[in-house]
């Protein structure tokens, strides 16, 4: 196995699905799913507070991505675009989770 694959193997959430829901509950997320993007990809959204994330792999780069949907308005109209927010590496999902949980007390 080379160093891409052993790094999939320990941050993707289809084999740690049930350790992703651990960390969840540890930080007190309660609204939570999991959905499959159109390339067959398992990625994790979040509703904390008034706040919506997306967690995704980018199995090229080997991290971990957290967007952050902002609302923008125009007069009568509203926009939400997801935006890149952090990034990690290592212990991915533990690290993510913990982000998101700090970053919706702000």
């Amino acid at each position: 196995m080379d160093r891409t694959e052993l790094w999939f193997n320990r941050n993707n959430f289809e084999d740690n699905q049930e350790y992703t829901e651990k960390v969840l509950t540890k930080f007190n997320i309660q609204k939570y799913h999991f959905i499959y993007d159109k390339y067959g990809n398992l990625s994790l959204l979040i509703e904390n507070g008034l706040k919506k994330y997306k967690v995704m792999i980018n199995s090229i780069k080997c991290i971990m991505e957290i967007y952050r949907c902002e609302v923008h308005s125009f007069s009568k109209h509203t926009k939400e675009n997801m935006v890149l927010k952090k990034t990690y590496s290592d212990d991915c999902i533990w690290n993510c989770i913990k982000w998101i949980a700090k970053d919706n007390k702000f």
